[in-house]
């Protein structure tokens, strides 16, 4: 089995996801071919033909609908199929673009689409299970492990090794919950709970620097509970990190359902989770009870689940080594090995698809 692997982008995760589908294919005999620049559909489906392709095999599915039309129906007569991941799956399930989605699994244009979609099993039916493949959003426990968290306080500036660390991790734009949690950190009780910490790291977008600016101007005093470590993390950083922090935070806005690597990382070394109480990552804290969950529109709820949270770190210890176990057990179903896995024995049923 021959497999063209196509990914053009260079940014957050997907060289990282590219390397793992490279190494899992390889691993399970198949002989890959990677292309990395920008592609038409025609132009890739001419060079899997020329490099003899079975498969053409897209790291990243999301926001390629129509692009991905075509390059199936470019595939088509050269009988070559396609496959990929699709991380923002909700659209598989939701609306009119779920019912245009069906139409190219059943019409074979596209072959395949593995979901990270621990739910999938309630969410597919019929047919389309045949299609749909469930597949662990992974993490690599050669490349993520838990430090002394000492040496991630040190190395993010943070002197205070008693301090409760909330953690925004990854490319910092306003729908990581920006605005919500400069809001907690204004209105915090710093008499009451005084090791009240906020870490931001990662690549920053101009929207919220600005935002981040203009709260220092007016609070300077909060201000000085939030520390920013603003560029692309490498994998020691992010290790560090998660060392640091006591808790992630992943507030998304209800409009953003699903895609749980970085939680799912924040558990493997033990870390839980502040989410907000819908979509995927809701439920999944909800159901494991693995950190705290609130309406991320209501501020007395965010305030009750940052309280409860910095309360279970800073006074009650048992309990938050029972959530750090619990995200660390579901973690464990995701590394690297299992997503492999489900990829071999894609590649071994290759002829059934």
């Amino acid at each position: 089995m021959k497999v063209l692997i196509y990914e053009p982008g260079t940014d957050g995760h997907r060289p990282v996801y590219l390397r793992y589908i490279d190494e899992a294919l390889r691993e399970a005999g198949a002989e890959t071919i990677l292309v990395t620049d920008v592609c038409s559909p025609w132009a890739l489906s001419v060079r899997a033909s020329r490099a003899g392709a079975q498969w053409i095999f897209v790291c990243t599915l999301d926001g390629l609908f129509g692009w991905l039309s075509v390059l199936g129906l470019c595939c088509r007569p050269r009988g070559i199929r396609v496959a990929g991941i699709y991380y923002l799956f909700n659209n598989l399930y939701e609306g009119w673009k779920a019912y245009l989605w069906c139409l190219l699994l059943k019409s074979r244009t596209i072959h395949a689409i593995f979901v990270p979609d621990f739910m999938r099993n309630q969410n597919v039916r019929g047919y389309l299970r045949e299609r749909i493949i469930q597949i662990p959003d992974p993490w690599d426990s050669r490349v993520l492990r838990p430090l002394p968290r000492q040496l991630g306080l040190q190395a993010c500036g943070i002197r205070d090794s008693a301090s409760c660390v909330f953690l925004v991790l990854g490319a910092i734009s306003l729908r990581k919950g920006i605005a919500q949690l400069l809001w907690c950190a204004e209105n915090w009780d710093y008499e009451k709970r005084p090791k009240f910490r906020l870490l931001i790291a990662g690549k920053v977008e101009p929207a919220v620097s600005s935002r981040l600016s203009d709260f220092a101007c007016a609070n300077p005093q909060c201000a000085k509970s939030i520390t920013v470590i603003d560029h692309w993390l490498s994998d020691e950083e992010i290790c560090q990190c998660y060392a640091a922090a006591s808790y992630l935070c992943a507030l998304y806005p209800k409009s953003f359902k699903v895609s749980i690597s970085t939680v799912l990382r924040a558990f493997a070394v033990g870390r839980p989770v502040i989410a907000g109480d819908h979509g995927m990552i809701g439920k999944l804290v909800q159901d494991t009870r693995a950190g705290y969950t609130c309406d991320t529109a209501s501020g007395d709820s965010l305030h009750a689940a940052f309280e409860a949270a910095y309360d279970a770190y800073v006074h009650s210890p048992a309990d938050y080594h029972t959530m750090s176990r619990a995200g660390a057990a579901v973690a464990a179903k995701s590394e690297l090995t299992h997503f492999k896995d489900t990829l071999a024995l894609w590649v071994k049923s290759r002829g059934s698809i």
